[in-house]
């Protein structure tokens, strides 16, 4: 695809800017030799079989995004942290990278996240072999450059499903329902009202004096929302 040949040439570009290195780690490298210096270009098919695997996981990414907006980042990082990390293959992004790429695109939409340890994620760490920590890391610059493309894809996606976004505004006035103990009204999509939760939750794990309140609280919030959701989801199928 166009895709792939741009990721192709971006990567021949980095390993070609970074050939000092690539000799230092690839020693049997010999350009001159019919049969050693083929070791360059598979290093760069590595790569690539690398980026795209990683470009799948961050389009994914990305996609739960724009539909959900904040919630997404909330979610993942319920599940998966604390402490998540250790050794990631080359082919799946790092929680961080992931987590980066997410903030980069709200930071340019007006919205701030946190960042990767503030969401209590730790280091991953990318295996102790030289040659295959330079590949990785030629894949991981790559689809760093590419990120707008993917971005701008995901949009496209969006647009032609006709599938709207969540908006910060209806979040805080579902969130003001929810605090009432009423299901929202007027939801334009599932991913305000998944966002008025999170927001509900932070103020009741804020406000509880333990956590027997909390657990309460927390059931109250979760049958608000699914009611909040089946009301939702009738209307759009009776519209």
């Amino acid at each position: 695809t166009e895709f792939q040949v741009d990721l192709d040439s971006k990567l021949t570009g980095l390993h070609e800017k970074n050939i000092s290195e690539f000799k230092k780690v690839f020693r049997d490298y010999d350009e001159d030799d019919v049969f050693k210096r083929e070791i360059l270009q598979d290093s760069i098919t590595d790569a690539l079989e690398f980026a795209e695997l990683q470009a799948e996981e961050l389009f994914c990414d990305l996609f739960a995004y724009a539909l959900f907006g904040a919630s997404y980042l909330q979610a993942f990082a319920f599940i998966l942290a604390p402490g998540s990390s250790g050794y990631r293959s080359g082919k799946y992004p790092t929680y961080s990278s992931r987590i980066a790429a997410i903030t980069k695109i709200a930071s340019e939409e007006g919205l701030s996240l946190p960042d990767h340890l503030q969401l209590s994620f730790g280091q991953d760490q990318r295996g102790v072999d030289d040659r295959h920590r330079f590949t990785v890391r030629m894949a991981d610059e790559c689809i760093s450059s590419v990120l707008p493309a993917i971005w701008t894809r995901v949009l496209s996606v969006l647009e032609e499903a006709k599938l709207p976004r969540p908006v910060q505004a209806n979040a805080i006035r579902h969130a003001n329902d929810l605090t009432l103990g009423i299901p929202p009204n007027d939801t334009v999509c599932l991913g305000d009202i998944v966002n008025a939760g999170w927001l509900r939750y932070e103020d009741i794990v804020r406000a509880a004096r333990n956590s027997a309140q909390a657990s309460d609280e927390i059931d109250r919030l979760n049958e608000l929302l699914l009611k909040t959701i089946e009301v939702s989801e009738f209307k759009r199928r009776t519209k």
